[in-house]
């Protein structure tokens, strides 16, 4: 029997492909499972990691899924799981339940046993215990997650509609990755790739500890580099071990407009005044840190000062930004009560951004001696 596990990539908070992808390999050859890249050739095909984040995104999927749909063997089932799977406020598109409808549904926290039950693998929990990991690979970047969710609620946020509840991954649990990463041959980059990691402990302990878990996954030899974000909820900690942990070479912070009218309206957790403190302290204690941000082209009530103020911001703190995201609204986003701006204005909003910060994030990459968004 061949199978097939496929999804969106990686985002941050679920790894049920690797785990399973990890079972599979272990326990496989013995029920006479194999992994296929090859949807054609799958008798099962599991996707995975599914997001719904944007309308885009989820159109990009569904079209994904019909493809499947059309290319698999009549007889082979397709399993769909992660946010996509459990999702019901969001509108989709008219074609989404034709599609869905095709396939077999499966929660995040059912997916795995479902699979295995499939494929009539027996697994014992502590084998299970020992296979979980909180990370994926991309490339030759370990990206690993130590806790999901954010309390922050921004107003372009799907954090209404989808379960942002925070869930850390315990310290020791941690501390045996970092063992872990010990046994792995060459250098090691590690990308900490949760949704909000400063959010981390606070569910487990009271109170944010993210700095203890870089700390932690810094001390194996072979861990050349570690990018941490998302950033955005600093304490003095956190900032404290960025600036003395010279493995630290990259920081993802959410900047989404340098106006601060309209930073205000997008109910941030911090001020934008005490954002710019941070990224300015950092700047001059480690110069040698990359950052790395993104921004929202098109949010209700923008104008053309408020783009230029954003531009101006940007290149004033020599930050690199990969991602100029369109404003998507939604009915169940905070800012779907402010008065909106048309499709036209959005994409020329977002072209504005991209063409007058091309040469600047071209500097910012040569002067770190960077490549792209992952080479750290």
């Amino acid at each position: 029997m061949k199978i097939y596990i496929g999804g969106y990539g990686t985002c941050g908070c679920h790894h049920e492909k690797q785990e399973l992808i990890n079972l599979i390999g272990f326990y496989g050859n013995d029920k006479d499972v194999y992994l296929t890249e090859n949807v054609e050739d799958a008798d099962l095909i599991v996707f995975i990691d599914t997001c719904v984040s944007t309308i885009k995104t989820i159109e990009c999927m569904l079209g994904v899924l019909n493809y499947i749909l059309n290319k698999k063997k009549s007889n082979a089932e397709v399993l769909v799981s992660g946010c996509l799977a459990y999702n019901v406020k969001f509108k989709y598109p008219n074609n989404a339940l034709d599609i869905l409808n095709k396939t077999t549904i499966v929660p995040s926290s059912k997916i795995i046993e479902y699979v295995l039950s499939r494929l009539n693998i027996m697994v014992s929990e502590n084998h299970k215990l020992e296979t979980r990991v909180p990370y994926s690979f991309k490339d030759d970047i370990i990206m690993f997650s130590p806790c999901s969710g954010c309390p922050n609620h921004c107003s372009f946020c799907k954090s209404l509609y989808v379960d942002y509840t925070p869930k850390s991954i315990s310290l020791d649990d941690i501390k045996l990755f970092a063992q872990d990463i010990t046994t792995l041959s060459g250098n090691v980059l590690l990308e900490i790739a949760s949704s909000n990691f400063t959010t981390y402990g606070i569910d487990l302990y009271g109170k944010q500890r993210a700095h203890e878990v870089i700390s932690i996954l810094s001390e194996p030899s072979n861990v050349q580099g570690i990018s941490c974000g998302a950033l955005i909820n600093f304490y003095p900690e956190l900032i404290d071990e960025i600036l003395k942990n010279k493995k630290v070479k990259d920081i993802f912070t959410s900047l989404e407009t340098g106006s601060e009218s309209l930073y205000n309206t997008m109910h941030r957790p911090i001020s934008l005044n005490d954002w710019i403190s941070v990224v300015n302290q950092i700047r001059k204690k480690r110069p040698d840190i990359l950052i790395r941000s993104e921004i929202i082209a098109g949010y209700p009530g923008e104008t053309a000062d408020d783009v230029a103020k954003t531009i101006n911001l940007i290149k004033e703190l020599g930050i690199y930004v990969p991602f100029v995201w369109p404003y998507l609204d939604s009915p169940y986003l905070f800012s779907h009560t402010l008065p909106q701006h048309g499709n036209e204005y959005i994409d020329a909003s977002r072209k504005t951004y991209v063409k007058r910060l091309e040469r600047h994030n071209e500097v910012v990459l040569n002067k770190y001696n960077r490549d792209g968004e992952y080479n750290i």
